[in-house]
């Protein structure tokens, strides 16, 4: 009895005092953390000291100073200024057609189609800019009616305007395809084509040339909607001081960039919607492509990149390097297995199962569970190999080996991602959401009608645009017609049907 009365006297002295011990190192934990929070208190309170003094000397040396009246500020002065401000006529902005005339260069009769010139009388006329060799001239075009009749229109010029297509049309190729300013647009036409446009001018021309193409921008989110493979990505842009996005959708035959939008599914449901997109998606593994398609690819180059950036940073572990390694070898194979024309659906399933199954060997620590405290490399490798396993189990990662027309990554829409990322490291940035629907909207139509060209020139590029202002139907309504149809043609073919 004695004993165990003196054991539970013992075992209780021992739990006091272990549990002294735990209080007095939380103590000392916690004067710890008030040590360093008394630091950081006191330096904070320096480094807004040195700033209350920095900002009083420069409030100091912005004072302003005392005015000195060195000017005759009589009335008599003032009255003199005011008769003078009376007297200056107003500049009317625009020239008047007499001063014009003597640049004229050549002078065109313009009458309607299928009508007997006898049958028209002249209407009016028209000044117009065009490039004619690379050289801008003037043109004076003699614009001839039928009787009780409205002029007819000239698809070869701008709606209301002093300039032809092709002017409209390199302006918005130098400023969205080639990535240059404005300013430095407008020189190079000055530069090469002797034509001179103030900063005004070029904006009304790429606003009227991206109202001419709203028609044509709405079709290109139609044909994308109805696309076997789309491949997707997204990098950022302002619009003012707003951060937001750009979005890019292409196919092998169109483009459309979405300017200043939110990076969030609300885009995707814009341009593919859910019920109605039933290709395939090529993105990278960002949380907004997830589940989203009936059939999706996810990017190798992300994941390869992935392998690499972990390598490249921890020479000292070889079994990134081993990882890496082994990672590539598979993607090569499956590479080999896509082109391979031999093989069937059957065959290529078989690939399929066998390049999972490897996969799998190569990724042996998915599922382990790592401390807080591990280092972030090592928890970067394990995220790698769970996202490699959970896009093997939605099947993502070898869709291009079922579907060989499927590339294996997005670098096609990270391509067309360069210029407007290129612009705004320039600083080239839209500065109202009207200017990025613009964007949007001629980047588009010029990039879609450059990859439908045979051979992408000035020249074709101008003859084909000018050829939808004719017919009343571009080449992309045909082409949506065409599937509506039953009855697609290649881009190549519907340019040279036409």
């Amino acid at each position: 009895m004695e004993l165990a009365i003196a054991l539970r006297y013992v075992m209780t002295t021992v739990r006091n005092e272990k549990e002294l011990e735990r209080r007095d190192r939380r103590i000392a934990q916690l004067e710890d953390l008030l040590r360093r929070r008394d630091a950081e208190i006191a330096a904070l309170k320096k480094r807004v000291a040195e700033l209350e003094a920095v900002l009083k000397r420069r409030e100091e040396a912005n004072a302003s100073k005392k005015p000195r009246f060195t000017g005759d500020f009589s009335l008599q002065t003032q009255e003199k200024k005011l008769d003078k401000k009376k007297r200056r006529k107003r500049s009317p902005g625009r020239r008047r057609k007499e001063t014009k005339l003597v640049q004229v260069a050549k002078t065109i009769d313009f009458y309607p189609r299928g009508v007997p010139h006898d049958r028209c009388t002249f209407s009016h006329d028209r000044l117009a800019w065009r490039l004619k060799n690379g050289r801008a001239v003037l043109i004076r075009y003699r614009i001839f009616k039928q009787h009780w009749c409205s002029p007819p229109d000239m698809p070869e010029l701008l709606p209301r305007s002093e300039y032809g297509l092709e002017v409209a049309v390199v302006l918005a190729h130098l400023v969205y395809i080639v990535g240059v300013s404005i300013n430095k647009a407008r020189k190079l036409l000055e530069y090469f084509c002797h034509l001179s446009l103030s900063r005004s001018q070029a904006n009304s021309l790429l606003n009227q040339l991206s109202g001419l193409w709203e028609g044509e921008f709405q079709t290109l989110t139609e044909l994308m909607a109805l696309a076997m493979v789309v491949y997707i990505d997204e990098t950022g842009w302002k619009v003012s001081k707003q951060h937001c996005y750009t979005w890019i959708f292409t196919t092998l035959a169109h483009t459309v960039l979405l300017f200043g939008r939110t990076r969030d599914a609300s885009v995707l449901d814009e341009i593919l919607p859910r019920g109605s997109f039933k290709g395939v998606g090529v993105s990278d593994d960002y949380s907004a492509y997830r589940n989203r398609f009936t059939r999706s690819q996810k990017c190798w180059s992300h994941l390869l990149r992935k392998a690499i950036a972990l390598m490249l940073a921890h020479p000292e572990k070889r079994e990134y390097r081993r990882f890496f390694q082994r990672l590539l070898a598979l993607y090569r194979e499956a590479k080999r297995h896509q082109q391979d024309q031999r093989l069937r659906r059957a065959g290529r399933e078989q690939r399929v199962v066998q390049l999972e199954d490897k996969l799998g060997a190569i990724c042996t620590r998915w599922d382990e569970e790592l401390p807080e405290d591990a280092p972030q490399d090592a928890k970067d490798f394990l995220n790698l190999q769970k996202e490699l396993m959970r896009c093997m189990v939605e099947e993502s990662l070898f869709t291009f080996v079922l579907i060989s027309e499927v590339e294996a990554t997005n670098n096609r829409s990270e391509r067309t991602a360069r210029g407007p990322a290129e612009a705004r490291h320039a600083g080239r940035t839209s500065k109202t959401d009207r200017g990025a629907r613009r964007r949007s909207i001629v980047t588009s139509v010029l990039a879609s009608t450059l990859q439908n060209v045979a051979h992408p020139t000035l020249a074709a590029v101008v003859d084909e645009v000018v050829r939808w202002r004719k017919s009343g139907v571009s080449l992309f309504r045909r082409q949506l017609q065409a599937i509506r149809d039953g009855t697609p043609i290649g881009p190549r073919a519907a340019v040279a049907g036409r």
